[in-house]
């Protein structure tokens, strides 16, 4: 798989995952098959994603987080996710993202805010079919925070989704940072959400 691929799978993982993670159940597996199918079409000798070291901390936390769990559904679902993560790491760490698509990235997960503003106008009501989708443990969560007039956007929760669009506004000042003329201001407009 070319670097330029490579950048532009990870990208749209990233994206992906904003956009659909919590909303829809067929997302964790197609995210799984596509970090296969990413990792498979890479060159052998670039396979090992994650020095050897950081597997086994890694592995160390997840497993102690697996025996003080309450809950081992939701930690091995959490357990997946943290892998996933690491892999899409290791698969961005491989191929260096051009300014353009740094800029796409933290512009698509603002763009989230959307459903947001959505949820605000239509008085929660979207919001609260929303969050029968989510797992039994989030519903009680997000139904008092949403009674609390907190929007929850494409997360689970509101300081989930405030924190998405927290990682997005680095990307976005670097734009800005690099960009000339209206594209400049265009980047630093969308920082203010």
């Amino acid at each position: 798989m070319s670097p330029r691929a490579l950048a532009a799978v990870s990208s749209g993982l990233a994206v992906a995952a904003a956009w659909l993670a919590v909303r829809t159940a067929w997302f964790s597996t197609a995210l799984w098959l596509t970090l296969l199918l990413a990792v498979l079409a890479l060159a052998p000798r670039e396979r090992t994603l994650v020095h050897r070291a950081w597997v086994g901390i890694g592995l160390a936390l997840l497993t102690v987080g697996w025996v003080v769990a309450l809950d081992h559904e939701l930690a091995l679902r959490l357990s997946l996710l943290c892998v996933a993560a690491t892999l899409t790491f290791g698969l961005s760490r491989l191929a260096r993202l051009d300014d353009r698509l740094v800029t796409l990235i933290g512009l698509a997960l603002v763009a989230t805010t959307a459903v947001a503003f959505d949820q605000v106008a239509s008085s929660f009501e979207a919001a609260r079919i929303d969050v029968a989708e989510l797992p039994i443990a989030q519903q009680e969560a997000a139904t008092t925070r949403l009674e609390g007039g907190r929007a929850i956007g494409t997360s689970s929760l509101p300081g989930h989704f405030g924190a998405m669009l927290m990682l997005a506004a680095p990307l976005l000042a670097g734009g800005a940072l690099r960009a000339r003329g209206w594209r400049r201001w265009a980047l630093a407009l969308a920082l203010l959400p």
